[in-house]
């Protein structure tokens, strides 16, 4: 009665196996795309990373967090604003540029 079970066991996992090695190829196709989707996900999640840690190295170093924050405008403002200071600075005036402009 043994060897029966044994036997009888023994050809169960026989057919098991092959059943499933049989299966194996199907089953492991992909059929979705989350495992696509999950790693486009978590590449655009690093990117992010990696801009955030350089904008922060910029905003230490700068004091402004965005790469592309001002026009061509506000940089030729700017640039103006310097020239003003500097020959503000040059004069030895401590009024303001923005009074000295208003005064008639």
């Amino acid at each position: 009665m043994r060897n029966k079970k044994k036997s009888n066991t023994n050809g169960l996992i026989t057919k098991c196996e092959k059943i499933l090695d049989n299966a194996y190829p199907t089953l492991s196709k992909h059929r979705g795309y989350k495992k696509i989707i999950g790693n486009i996900v978590l590449g655009i999640l690093g990117l992010g990373i990696i801009y955030s840690a350089i904008g922060l190295i910029k905003k230490a170093i700068t004091g402004k967090f965005l790469f592309f924050n001002d026009s061509k405008s506000a940089r030729a403002l700017n640039k103006i604003k310097k020239s003003i200071n500097a020959l503000q600075a040059n004069n030895g005036d401590k009024t303001s540029p923005s009074a000295k402009l208003r005064q008639p």
